[in-house]
């Protein structure tokens, strides 16, 4: 779990990762200004993120609400359920077709 805030370009929504580039600026008043350069859009982004703020590994998590908020909103009075499904067995790319003749429910052609 990563502390604060992620830091997200106001462009094009990108995320401060590992391995974006901080350059810090100094100021005439002699204080340093973080600048992220967004790798996505060349956006200049101002930043303040401390040493422990800064990520360090490919993957991060951050919570962005409590869950307590999540469990609140709802949309068009439902709740809200993403489910993501990957078919990596491989049966897509068959391309020869099964001879014979077969009866597959929900098929509208009836089989002589």
């Amino acid at each position: 779990m990563a502390t604060g805030d992620p830091e997200i370009c106001p462009k094009c929504q990108a995320v401060f990762n590992s391995l974006s580039k901080l350059e810090e600026i100094k100021q005439i008043d002699g204080s340093t200004k973080q600048i992220w350069k967004c790798e996505f859009c060349c956006t200049d982004v101002e930043v303040c993120l401390d040493e422990e703020e800064i990520p360090k590994e490919g993957s991060l998590n951050y919570l962005v609400e409590a869950a307590a908020q999540v469990q609140d909103k709802k949309m068009g009075g439902q709740d809200i359920s993403v489910i993501y499904c990957m078919d990596i067995s491989g049966s897509m790319c068959v391309s020869e077709p099964v001879k014979g003749k077969h009866a597959i429910k929900g098929d509208r052609i009836k089989a002589n």
